[in-house]
């Protein structure tokens, strides 16, 4: 769908407790300007602020999802392979276990990332954080803050291209395998994000076998015909679509990531609801 479509969820947000910018109420402000009636809160391998849900669903009139986004890899291919996952709160055993081992994988190497640059203060970036786990996005924003280069120039040079600390401080993602299983055993929904940013659409039906109930369908990542590929997938399986902007406020990469650019319309958005009622 085109980016001027008005979507009735965005079911792909990030907030400040992951590597967004923007508060949960600023997050859902934004979506009710947007005439939004229902959105999904995906911060990155980290439990979505629930408690703060029943009183912004009240004041600002939609309704919000429990979810998140696992940042996994799949060991058939070694590529990196991002999952969504809609309702999942803390009290989900099997995830919990999962994510609490990469948040303590994942602060380490991040922690020797921003600690190799020299000018940067760790505990000082530490206290600027609502998040339990340091991100790419906010080391780069502390580097611009600190050299007066734009956030973009800050995250290319460090994050981007042949010299990246990625190459120098390896990370262990989660296997995509594991974390399908968990989701489902935890009641939730297991869907693939993004599928051509990482280049994982002939994995599709390997995922399926783990579990996999459906495939985020419209994200800025898409190009003409993409979906093309991913129809056939879609009414051969049964699964679920989903969509959203990615949105990521003022640490987005890339423009089109605004609030309500993207998402899925209402009869997607209550089969993914008939699924976890």
């Amino acid at each position: 769908k085109d980016c001027d479509v008005m979507f009735y969820a965005d079911l792909h947000l990030h907030s400040y407790y992951s590597d967004g910018s923007d508060s949960i109420e600023d997050i859902v402000k934004k979506a009710s300007a947007a005439h939004l009636k229902a959105i999904a809160i995906t911060d990155h391998d980290t439990f979505c602020q629930k408690e703060q849900y029943k009183v912004l669903e009240k004041k600002y009139g939609l309704e919000i999802i429990p979810a998140l986004e696992f940042s996994c890899q799949d060991p058939l291919t070694a590529k990196k392979v991002h999952i969504l996952a809609y309702n999942i709160d803390e009290n989900a055993i099997y995830t919990k276990q999962l994510l609490e081992k990469f948040q303590k994988h994942a602060n380490n190497i991040r922690y020797q990332m921003a600690k190799s640059i020299s000018y940067l203060d760790l505990n000082e970036l530490l206290q600027k954080i609502h998040s339990p786990i340091l991100y790419k996005q906010q080391i780069a924003l502390q580097i611009a803050q600190q050299t007066n280069r734009s956030f973009i120039e800050s995250y290319n040079t460090y994050f981007r291209g042949n010299n990246r600390l990625d190459y120098l401080f390896k990370e262990t993602f989660m296997d995509v395998k594991e974390v399908i299983e968990a989701i489902n055993l935890d009641g939730g929904i297991p869907i693939l994000a993004h599928p051509y940013s990482y280049k994982s659409i002939s994995q599709i039906e390997t995922y399926i076998s783990y579990g996999l109930k459906g495939i985020e369908c419209s994200h800025p990542s898409y190009k003409n015909h993409n979906l093309d590929e991913i129809e056939p997938l879609i009414q051969k399986y049964n699964l679920l679509r989903t969509g959203g902007s990615d949105y990521h406020g003022y640490l987005s990469l890339s423009d089109a990531r605004q609030i309500g650019n993207y998402g899925i319309d209402y009869e997607d958005y209550l089969r993914l609801k008939e699924r976890f009622l």
